[in-house]
């Protein structure tokens, strides 16, 4: 039974999609505000979070934001449910790495749709894709991923990507030539399907491959910038981040 997490400050939006939600079969947890939901979440370890935006305590977006530097967590599916509507919040949501948003009032099928879509393509990625590459192979940079353009489906080395970058819905895949590739594709989708060996995420909106780091700054603000072998500019490493890439390398 998988289980969905509402981050959600209405108790009648919570009760009422709750209820729909385990008419439905999933097992439901609830939070009120956004810490409590961030809380929540690394505690129970939810297969899909449901998250409003403007909260008490803390918004939708910290909840996300917080929960992509949470080793366990930054590839759970995120959907944003809220009423703010304009571009610039869709914008904000998708590039901290949310998998949807759907404003409110919505319909509750259209919204048992997102989740069912969600969990399936989180499910299909972690069974058939992820265990085809193997992170202890010695031809782990022979594997293959097949990418879906929307004209073409190309087949990528995995060993020449580069970074990934976050741009609204989709992400852009640079490759070690200078090439670059579009998709409609969330960062979070990106961590499950790459090694984590050799790919590390830096930031809310880049994953980069360790093969291509050429050099490593402090920054202000207690950031770091990195520069990469063939992408021009400079990628900052956020603070929740730098931890995680201090595992891997010496800085």
């Amino acid at each position: 039974m998988a289980k969905i997490l509402i981050i959600d400050d209405e108790k009648d939006i919570r009760d009422g999609l709750g209820a729909a939600l385990e008419l439905n079969g999933y097992k439901v947890f609830y939070a009120d505000n956004g810490k409590k939901g961030f809380e929540t979440a690394v505690e129970i370890k939810p297969d899909l979070i449901l998250c409003d935006i403007l909260m008490p305590v803390k918004d939708g977006y910290w909840v996300l934001e917080n929960l992509n530097s949470h080793n366990e967590m930054f590839s759970v599916p995120f959907i944003f449910i809220s009423a703010k509507a304009d571009r610039d919040d869709l914008r904000k949501g998708m590039n901290l790495g949310a998998d949807d948003y759907i404003t409110k009032p919505f319909k509750v099928a259209d919204l048992l749709k997102a989740v069912e879509t969600r969990l399936n393509k989180r499910a299909a990625i972690q069974s058939i894709i992820k265990p085809n590459i193997n992170h202890n192979s010695k031809h782990d940079n022979e594997k293959f991923i097949l990418l879906n353009t929307g004209k073409f489906i190309e087949p990528i080395q995995i060993e020449t990507i580069e970074c990934i970058l976050a741009e609204n819905v989709h992400s852009q895949i640079f490759l070690n030539d200078k090439k670059f590739i579009t998709i409609r594709k969330s960062l979070n989708d990106w961590q499950i399907l790459l090694p984590e060996n050799t790919f590390i995420r830096v930031h809310r909106g880049a994953i980069v491959n360790l093969n291509f780091v050429n050099y490593i700054e402090k920054w202000f603000n207690q950031t770091l910038k990195i520069k990469m072998r063939n992408y021009e500019k400079p990628i900052t490493i956020s603070r929740n981040y730098a931890s995680l890439l201090r595992e891997k390398l010496i800085i």
